[in-house]
């Protein structure tokens, strides 16, 4: 019975990677809990999907599930801003633009929404268009870049200090001392991932 379940599993992961039709029921994909907070990554894979029938239903709060349905074939465009403020305003901007808001988050340096637009023909739908209309998010995603930049300086400041503290009282040395160690570590190289997605998608912002 196991072995069937098993089957079954592969042949449900094969066809997804695949994009062949399999059920209209929500099909979900779990991702880690840093790629959300990879724009360039995040926007490209859903274009991705998207252009293999996968259409993106919800995210969870998490920002590590993603659940699609079975559709047709389309072609989008999905891209992520940084605003100030969210708000009734905010949101009905670009509504009226045609975009469609699929996911919200808090982040360290600011905030992070994920737009969805549908290309229709005869319709011109660009990022640079979104662009257009805010001016101030190259400005907010350099603000996530310093964000970043500081907490990897602080973390890579006390990580530095402890290990030092550490080297010179070395018979002192307990799992406390090592625990934290790897914490600070783990913490250091999570925000040198943020930052890496955060310069990589300012750099895009601006090359457009």
């Amino acid at each position: 019975m196991s072995g069937n379940l098993k089957k079954q599993a592969a042949i449900r992961k094969s066809n997804i990677l695949n994009g062949s039709k399999e059920t209209d029921d929500l099909i979900k994909i779990r991702k880690s809990l840093l790629f959300i907070f990879n724009p360039n990554k995040v926007g490209q894979w859903l274009e991705e999907m998207e252009a293999k029938g996968y259409r993106l239903d919800k995210i969870n709060k998490r920002g590590n599930l993603f659940y699609f349905t079975r559709n047709e074939k389309r072609k989008t465009k999905y891209f992520i801003d940084f605003p100030n403020i969210i708000d009734k305003v905010y949101f009905r901007t670009y509504i009226k633009l045609g975009w469609k808001p699929m996911y919200n988050t808090r982040m360290i340096g600011g905030k992070m929404v994920i737009w969805m637009r549908t290309v229709d023909q005869g319709d011109v739908c660009s990022k640079s268009e979104f662009l257009n209309c805010n001016m101030k998010l190259p400005k907010n995603v350099f603000r996530v870049v310093t964000a970043n930049l500081v907490n990897l300086i602080i973390l890579v400041y006390f990580f530095i200090n402890l290990v030092a503290t550490v080297h010179k009282n070395i018979y002192r040395v307990d799992m406390f001392y090592i625990g934290l160690n790897t914490f600070f570590a783990l913490l250091a190289f999570t925000f040198f991932y943020l930052l890496h997605g955060s310069v990589a998608y300012f750099i895009k912002l601006k090359n457009l």
